[in-house]
This record gives structure tokens, sequence and C-alpha cells, in this order.
């Protein structure tokens, strides 16, 4: 059996991305409250939500997803803060100002670079995974996939978390989720289902191979 963070590894189908803006920093889905530079989020197709830079989207009884780029996905926790710093489809650049995000990768490299700034500390996911990041304390954990962490010589494979005051590094155990991980698997399989590949494919993928 799949552990249940797999399921979030690789989410979108190349079928749901058809019906995806191709822009990067749109607000695909929320739950509960979110607003975007103080104004409440609502999303409606094609009048897609876009994170500009300098943009501040946060949460409060609730959690947001944002389309990095068309093969990652940021889902951010309740009562948090992200900033949009470079909207770009081949270098992103996000903060993370506080509270907890999901990151999940497919594509690696050839997507574009993404950046994550946690207290003026650089994350770069290099390789398609699943990434989670928190502002207090602030950390990196790699459940799948590997992180370059500004001052830190070696990338962060997966099953290593990493202290990003002080760049120390550590195993965690990866069978171990809280509420947004099991959120952002459950987010997975809907995009699956909703894009007609649930019932083809055992293995979600945001791009095409």
């Amino acid at each position: 059996m799949r552990p249940p963070v797999l399921a979030a590894a690789f989410a979108l189908s190349a079928a749901a991305q058809t019906l995806l803006p191709a822009r990067p920093g749109v607000i695909l889905y929320r739950e509960g409250q979110a607003w975007l530079n103080g104004a409440a989020v609502e999303i409606s197709a094609p009048r897609w939500v876009e994170m500009r830079p300098s943009a501040m989207l946060t949460t409060g009884h609730g959690r947001a997803e944002l389309l990095v780029n068309p093969c990652t996905l940021l889902r951010l926790d309740g009562h948090g803060a992200l900033r949009m710093v470079v909207n770009s489809l081949t270098a992103a650049r996000l903060e993370l100002v506080a509270g907890s995000a999901v990151i999940e990768a497919d594509g690696g490299s050839r997507t574009g670079s993404v950046e994550l700034v946690i207290q003026h500390r650089v994350v770069r996911v290099a390789q398609s995974g699943v990434y989670r990041f928190d502002s207090v304390p602030p950390r990196l954990r790699v459940y799948y996939g590997a992180a370059e962490v500004e001052g830190v010589r070696r990338r962060i494979a997966g099953g290593r978390s990493v202290d990003l005051t002080d760049a120390a590094i550590s195993p965690f155990d990866r069978k171990q989720t809280d509420a947004l991980q099991q959120w952002s698997d459950l987010r997975s399989w809907q995009l699956m289902d909703e894009s007609g590949i649930l019932a083809q494919s055992g293995r979600p993928r945001i791009c095409a191979p």
C-alpha cells in the first residue's frame, strides 16, 4: 500500500492541464477564508485569480492552492501568508511569511526553477517530489525528491529535515503526516478524479511524461 504522501506526489494529469491556465501564480482553489492583498479570493473560471509580484496571499480558517508553474503546485495551510516575489514560468520565487505549505513538483528542472524563501534563507526545489515548509520553527522536510538550501553544501534528499535557522540536517519519519498533508493528499486525488485519469492510472502526474 502506498504511503499517504505518495498520493500527493504527482497530482495533476496531462488532461487536467488543458483545463487550467498556462499562467504562473494562479490561485486554483480555496477552502474557507483566503484573501489576496486583503480582498476575499473568489475563483470562477475563466476569470482566474493571479498572484502578481509583491502580491500577498493570506488564509484564516481555510486553505488555498496555487499553480506555481504548469508542473508545480503549492498548498498554503490555514493562518498562513505567502508573498509572490518573482512570478515566472521559468524562474518562480515565493516567500513563506507565516504558516506552513506543501509543494508538489513534477518534471524537475526542465519546467523551470522554483524557490521558496523562509526568513531570508532560499530553498530551491531541485527535483520532482513533495516538500513541506514551516515558518515556525523555520524548517524544510523533503518527503520525496531533493532540495538545495542556501548555506548547505549538499542537496537535501528524501527523508531529511533541515532547520533553516542553523542549517542542521536530521532524518525524520516520512510516514508521519498532519492535517495539511492529509488535505494536500485529498486535493491531489480530487484533481486526478476530475481529470478522468483516476480510473485509468494508479500513478497521478502533474506533467505528461
